[in-house]
């Protein structure tokens, strides 16, 4: 699969955002979620994975998370 970065996405940028309250009451899925970050490239294949492939957004989530661990994993740790 062939992935690039012009796929008619609007110009900007993702953002996350949490509530203020959130380091507090769950503070190790805080420190995950502040390390997330992710690449043109690596929205592009997961969003290739629907619009491409077809898969549900469930079974794309899958798929990404099994051939991608080196992404996520430093998330977790």
């Amino acid at each position: 699969m062939v992935v690039t970065v012009a796929c008619g996405s609007p110009k900007g940028w993702l953002k996350k955002a949490a509530n203020y309250k959130f380091p507090k009451t769950h503070p190790a899925a805080y420190t995950a979620f502040s390390k997330i970050s992710f690449t043109s490239t690596d929205i592009g294949q997961m969003a290739a994975l629907v619009d491409i492939d077809k898969m549900s957004h469930q079974d794309a989530a899958k798929a990404w998370l099994a051939a991608h661990e080196d992404v996520w994993k430093p998330f977790t740790e």
